[in-house]
């Protein structure tokens, strides 16, 4: 667990910024701790209006002073995203007064409006990324403790199973409790929350505040209990309610005896006109939507009147935190030709070409899934099959560059993208060429901020590919201070970003300016939405596993097969250069994968120059993230509470050449091929697959991807049922007995199997 808790909210004042929160719990990390958890949070929200450091005052204050020492790295790091006139804010509690109270950057004191805006937002926000709106599945709706009817409620639970949003609760708690009485009570309405409460005694204790005896703390068990309080408890006692979108319960409390005052709801989503407030209460979090943050209102019905029980809608009561629905249907999902129809042409043309890559690292240190080489699109060779595609994209590239190299032109800006630096000198020699004049400055998009500011010129942003989008929205925002009244156009061979409507809002951003939308430019020559990011790549699960298969083979003192030690070093080494033609691995007789005949989804795959491993993957790729937006939801790709789908076993009977069942395998998501948590007959079906693909001397094309399929398990990016899974195993090492390489995975699957 890191030592700071980092949350980003939209800006209550001006749309499309962004305003960090970093909430500092009780370890003070060290700079550098929090110039690398700050450096990742940067790279991530890329264009950041404010940073608000929030905790006690001895640690926020202290570092603060640490940042006015410019030498420091994480000093340079806030100077880079908030300017010279940074707008960092430090919101501390207070405990010689037992409020909070905060500073700006120069000491000056910040407004009770500000501060508690900061409660709000950061509040709001962590409310709503813990998931604690609950939302009826489809055909069902909740009773509640109230005895109301709806469709949604909140569930703080969800909020609190992550230490620091409980941290983060007990802090803004703390002047509801700075003048509890020792031997008090404090009452809540669940004991969901006693852990925000106990948190927030510790703070107290911390702080040198915690009267003796201690609190008493216990709760009321919500409208069931209210009646037990004994009176003269209830008038001096403090409440705390967990959520709240009636006021039933603090009406009810006041009712029993207990003072206005000494209420507080940790969170409140209150029906104006509906629900009245109760004078005096307290909520620490309104998330009431205001335009930018927050939850829409919850509507809620008598059971009487309530439209879903007359529609006979199942009824879900909710007792406690506790409670269990019918588990959503899973859905099985084909992939068809129609899934890459609009893209066709584009993949067609990119065949060959040895653009696609896999497992490549940024040089931000991430590992991309899939990305694109530009050089082969621009200036490499024209094979005949691709000939027309590829001229009518360098024309565009040409005419763009040319559109762009204007004569005010001081500035070639080149992002991290590879390749995005011989572009963008590329332009710089043509600019210098054709007008005569002083070739422009190449400056690397993240030395924008040390330049000169240059007022009434125009820049050139180049991106190579563009696949994420905070590191030109950072340029956007250095290029306000660098280029005054200046002209901006963004330049990119490719856009590989999904779904398309954050590739539009990403265009929305950078072209926004003084005189409104489009008063700069941006251009992509061609778009393929695919998802080009995941938690960890399939390479780096394998190279893990492999580590760990040579581990196991050492303890028993077995020679560990050279396949694997190649593999190892190849997985390690692909970072630098990414995977090319050596994605898979091969075939029981060390053949690398290739089709076998022409892929189905795109033509062409197989003319000269054939399509890499990368290629096919890519395409599957740009497949499988169309399903995953698709408008129908019977063929979209998704994982929650209450829709859930996998990849038909189908597929790899449809699409059985080696080298395509092995783009499925490494192109879905774990969740996609999670038979494992499915019903018996899709485990069952896929379980059909894998005995299929076992080693068969009259059918050896079946075992193509044999190998792809057992790493596929021992990652555990495919799964089946326990009982299933264990009959693979013991059938696969006895059908494996003439090669070793696939005989050793099988015995570590066994073993791995058995060990779980």
């Amino acid at each position: 667990m890191t030592a700071a808790h980092f949350t980003s909210y939209p800006s209550p004042n001006v749309d499309g910024e962004t305003i960090l929160s970093v909430f500092i719990g009780a370890r003070p990390p060290s700079l550098t701790e929090l110039d690398s958890e700050l450096a990742s949070h940067v790279q991530r929200l890329g264009s950041i209006a404010d940073i608000r450091f929030v905790g006690h005052r001895e640690v926020v204050y202290a570092l603060r002073e640490n940042l006015r020492n410019p030498e420091q790295a994480l000093a340079q790091r806030l100077f880079a995203i908030l300017g010279p006139n940074t707008g960092a804010k430090f919101i501390v509690f207070d405990a010689a007064t037992g409020t909070h109270a905060g500073q700006d950057w120069r000491g000056v004191s910040l407004d009770d409006g500000a501060i508690e805006a900061e409660r709000r937002l950061s509040l709001t926000t962590v409310f709503q990324q813990a998931g604690g709106e609950e939302r009826a599945p489809t055909g069902t709706h909740y009773s509640k403790t109230s005895t109301s009817h709806s469709n949604r409620f909140l569930r703080v639970s969800n909020v609190l199973e992550r230490f620091h949003n409980v941290q983060l609760l007990a802090y803004w708690l703390l002047p509801r409790l700075w003048t509890v009485e020792g031997g008090a009570h404090i009452i809540t309405d669940t004991s969901g929350i006693f852990s925000v409460l106990l948190e927030a005694l510790g703070q107290l204790r911390r702080l040198g505040h915690l009267p003796e005896p201690e609190p008493r703390l216990w709760s009321h068990r919500s409208h069931e209990g209210v009646a037990d309080i004994p009176r003269a408890i209830a008038n001096a006692a403090t409440f705390v309610i967990s959520a709240s979108t009636s006021n039933r319960l603090a009406k009810r409390l006041v009712d029993q005896g207990a003072r206005a005052t000494h209420i507080t709801t940790l969170f409140e989503l209150i029906n104006e006109g509906v629900a009245k407030p109760v004078p005096g209460a307290v909520a620490l979090c309104d998330l009431a939507w205001d335009g930018r943050v927050g939850i829409e209102p919850i509507i809620n019905h008598d059971a009487a009147s309530c439209p879903d029980c007359q529609r006979n809608f199942h009824l879900i009561a909710i007792r406690g935190d506790q409670f269990s629905i019918s588990p959503p249907r899973v859905t099985r999902v084909d992939i068809k030709a129609i899934d890459l129809l609009e893209h066709k042409s584009v993949l067609a043309g990119l065949f060959g070409l040895r653009a696609f890559f896999a497992f490549k690292a940024r040089l931000d240190s991430r590992l991309s899934t899939v990305g694109l080489d530009v050089r082969c699109v621009i200036v490499g060779a024209m094979p005949e099959k691709s000939v027309e595609w590829l001229s009518r994209i360098r024309t565009r590239w040409a005419a763009a560059t040319r559109r762009t190299t204007t004569t005010t032109l001081r500035t070639v800006v080149a992002c991290s993208y590879p390749a995005s630096d011989s572009l963008a000198h590329a332009i710089q020699r043509d600019a210098a060429g054709r007008l005569g004049a002083a070739a422009p400055t190449v400056v690397p998009s993240n030395a924008l901020t040390r330049l000169e500011p240059q007022p009434e010129t125009s820049t050139v942003v180049v991106s190579a590919c563009i696949d994420e989008h905070q590191e030109l929205l950072s340029v956007s925002r250095a290029l306000r201070d660098v280029q005054p009244g200046g002209a901006t156009a963004y330049l990119s061979v490719a856009q590989l970003i999904s779904p398309p409507e954050r590739a539009k809002r990403l265009k929305t951003n950078l072209t926004m300016g003084a005189l409104g939308a489009e008063t700069f430019s941006y251009f992509s020559c061609f778009d393929l939405p695919v998802d080009t990011y995941e938690e960890e790549p399939s390479w780096k699960a394998e190279l893990t596993e492999l580590q760990r298969v040579s581990e196991w083979l050492d303890e028993r003192e077995i020679d560990i097969p050279p396949e694997i030690t190649s593999r190892i070093a190849r997985l390690q080494a692909a970072p630098a250069e990414g995977l090319v033609d050596d994605l898979f691995w091969p075939d029981l007789n060390g053949q690398p994968l290739a089709l076998r005949s022409d892929f189905a989804l795109v033509e062409g795959a197989l003319r000269s120059p054939v399509a890499t491993q990368a290629d096919l993957f890519a395409s599957v790729c740009v497949a499988l993230t169309n399903l995953r937006n698709h408008s129908d939801p019977s063929r979209r790709l998704t994982h929650n509470a209450y829709e859930r789908a996998v990849l038909s076993p189908s597929n790899f009977d449809r699409y059985n050449d080696g080298v395509l069942q092995a783009s499925i395998l490494r192109a879905a998501h774990p969740v996609e091929l999670a038979f494992g948590a499915c019903e018996e007959d899709l485990s069952e079906d896929m379980l059909r697959v894998l005995m299929d693909a076992l080693p068969d001397v009259g059918r050896p094309e079946r075992s193509e991807a044999l190998h792809e399929f057992i790493v596929a398990m021992l990652t555990g990016r495919l799964t089946l049922l326990p009982s299933h899974a264990s009959q693979y195993a013991e059938i696969l090492l006895a059908r494996c007995a003439n090669w070793p390489l696939a005989a050793t995975l099988a015995r570590y699957l066994q073993d791995k199997l058995h060990g779980a």
